[in-house]
């Protein structure tokens, strides 16, 4: 235990001192992690996706490495001075920047298309991807970080916050990575079957409007 204790205390005193590196490294770990437990432990796989599992952790080390990093620090910036004063109040309005502004602009519209395009799919292959898995990414999203965030961002010492972000990211990175994998495969199940380029780009739209009609996977 006192162990623990002592290689924690050293991993927040490299968020201090490293603070880029440090998350680099984490993000990339829990984004290899996450893509590990959900390849063999949720979708029950007898084999890895190594290209796939390369796209998840260079995301986690790219994005929530740097960029997420970058973007975090930068909410206590912005906010009014009477915001930052009471803890709760912070952590709504961090909450709601982060997850209605942040994650639907930028942070899922990358994702779909860093994984998609670093396992070698082209630009409207990880178009289809996205619009077919993107509303059911969101809800997921909304369901599990808006309650942690207000949590996070409320009440976490600025310094850590970035920690406790990377630890609950284990648990996203499984869930995104399940919910991203389900309409990619059926899309390339689709397009192998035809002949034509034609007949492909005609199965990626059959796809896309199935899962329309279906509405969104639960999570």
């Amino acid at each position: 235990m006192l162990r623990l204790r002592q290689l924690w205390a050293n991993y927040l005193r490299a968020l201090e001192e490293t603070p880029v590196r440090a998350n680099v490294l984490t993000a990339g770990t829990l984004g290899f992690t996450g893509d590990v437990i959900c390849q063999i432990g949720v979708e029950g796989h007898d084999r890895m996706d190594w290209r796939r599992c390369f796209a998840m952790t260079s995301f986690g080390a790219g994005y929530m490495g740097v960029i997420a990093y970058r973007i975090y620090s930068a909410y206590r910036l912005i906010l009014p001075a009477n915001v930052l004063k009471v803890p709760l109040y912070e952590g709504l309005v961090c909450s709601a920047i982060d997850n209605f502004v942040h994650c639907p602009c930028l942070y899922l519209p990358v994702f779909y298309a860093w994984t998609e395009m670093v396992q070698g799919r082209t630009a409207t292959e990880a178009y289809e991807t996205f619009r077919t898995a993107g509303l059911t990414s969101m809800f997921a999203c909304w369901s599990i970080w808006i309650p942690f965030q207000i949590l996070n961002f409320g009440f976490v010492p600025p310094a850590n916050r970035t920690a406790s972000v990377n630890v609950m990211c284990l648990l996203w990175n499984v869930i995104l990575d399940h919910i991203a994998s389900n309409p990619a495969e059926e899309t390339r199940s689709q397009g192998a079957h035809c002949s034509t380029p034609d007949q492909a780009q005609a199965a990626l739209h059959t796809s896309c409007s199935a899962h329309e009609s279906n509405g969104p996977a639960k999570s």
